[in-house]
């Protein structure tokens, strides 16, 4: 409960000072108020990270970390002033100081979400893949919901460190989707790796549940077509693309480029169900032929 209340306490903090820096104005202008308060109050370190952090979102990644070290010269002990220099120098490149740092946040509260972050992607920079899964892991195990984003960088993270591993890269979306539902960014992944790996009838049962979600499900239609064709489904993929190219038919936006793209999709699935099917009657021939000259006596 207590390192609960520790993630939470800072997210709320750095929430309040990220709302500060949105809510007035161009940056600009938000950066000569944040001035003048500082002037006004020089010792007060918040108001140093408040404009690091608008600093941050002009790109000027140097001045924020000037204002940075002037909050941690004011308050060396305030673990989002630390987390959040971390994280500047993570994205300058100074990746072993960005590491240094987080992990000395880290050592202070085992669950800071914000150091956990910059160690998960200062792990995967020098090439620790196995230590930035278990970093992530930890963040999406104990933080509060992760993003989709998060998600698909552990995803990411574990397709560089086992290649050929889908099984585990498969665990871990499914691991992320527990946590935050059936997202499309998290469901096409998985999806992806179901068809690579002849897992049909579970990458058609995730589709199934994107098309009825979706309020436009003729896409996901199209796709069911070709997962089915891959599998050799060709009945079932010849009904489904036809089912969609109706669709398009009566679809009012017919003519838009992202029809003509689902139906030229449509028309593949058929071409190749055509050309199956005239294959086969060729190919039992062959076979035949081949089964009859093995009986023959020279």
């Amino acid at each position: 409960m207590k390192q609960l209340t520790s993630w939470m306490g800072a997210l709320c903090l750095l929430a309040s000072l990220v709302l500060s820096v949105e809510a007035h104005g161009p940056l600009h202008e938000r950066l000569e108020k944040v001035a003048i308060r500082i002037s006004e109050a020089p010792l007060d370190s918040t108001l140093y990270l408040e404009r690091a952090l608008l600093q941050q979102e002009h790109g000027d990644l140097e001045a924020a970390r000037a204002d940075l070290d002037r909050a941690l010269v004011l308050n060396s002990t305030d673990l989002v002033i630390r987390a959040t220099l971390a994280s500047i120098l993570l994205e300058i490149g100074e990746i072993d100081g960005a590491l240094d740092l987080a992990r000395a946040v880290i050592k202070e509260d085992p669950e800071h979400y914000s150091a956990l972050l910059v160690e998960a992607r200062a792990l995967v920079l020098t090439g620790k893949t196995e230590a930035a899964i278990a970093a992530f892991d930890r963040l999406i195990a104990n933080g509060p919901p992760p993003s989709p984003d998060l998600i698909l960088e552990r995803f990411r993270t574990v397709r560089i460190a086992h290649p050929t591993n889908s099984r585990r890269a498969l665990l871990g979306l499914e691991a992320g989707i527990a946590r935050v539902g059936p997202l499309v960014a998290l469901l096409l992944p998985a999806i992806e790796i179901e068809r690579k790996t002849g897992m049909t009838d579970a990458a058609l049962r995730r589709v199934a549940l994107l098309r009825e979600q979706a309020g436009r499900p003729t896409p996901w239609i199209v796709l069911e077509a070709e997962i089915l064709s891959e599998a050799g489904r060709v009945t079932e993929a010849v009904a489904r693309a036809q089912d969609a190219l109706r669709r398009l038919e009566s679809d009012p936006r017919r003519a838009s480029q992202a029809n003509e793209r689902l139906r030229s999709r449509a028309g593949d699935v058929k071409l190749t169900a055509q050309s199956r099917a005239n294959c086969r009657p060729q190919f039992h021939a062959t076979q035949t032929q081949a089964e009859e000259s093995k009986g023959e006596t020279p």
